[in-house]
């Protein structure tokens, strides 16, 4: 499950924290995602590169991560609560995916009731 705030513009005293309840992926049946993997499978073998069809889906489904915490900071002055509730958010893989911003600011925790 995934509460995730895409395409609404949020005024500044609207959204202040956003939950992410675990990792959005997209349906791996998917005949156009099947293709789309299937491509960039092909196109890594050829030119010999490690971004490959696996690397595609983790991806996408971290843009969908990035978009909902985008929404509730919109400029500099802003500000908001952001829980990644996922103990997969903590693998330094998926961290290094967060923008820029985030990523320098992501404090993994064992337990909900020492956030601060």
């Amino acid at each position: 499950m995934v509460i995730v705030c895409l395409g609404i513009n949020f005024s500044d005293e609207l959204a202040r924290c956003v939950v992410v309840l675990g990792m959005p992926y997209s349906n791996v049946k998917s005949s156009d995602l099947i293709e789309k993997m299937n491509h960039y499978d092909r196109v890594s073998r050829v030119k010999k590169c490690n971004f490959n069809g696996k690397e595609y889906y983790e991806n996408i489904c971290m843009k969908a991560v990035n978009q909902a915490i985008g929404r509730s900071i919109r400029h500099k002055n802003d500000y908001a609560t952001i829980l990644l509730v996922d103990s997969r958010f903590s693998i330094p893989k998926n961290v290094a995916r967060l923008s820029g911003w985030i990523k320098k600011r992501v404090k993994n925790l064992e337990r909900f009731e020492i956030a601060k």
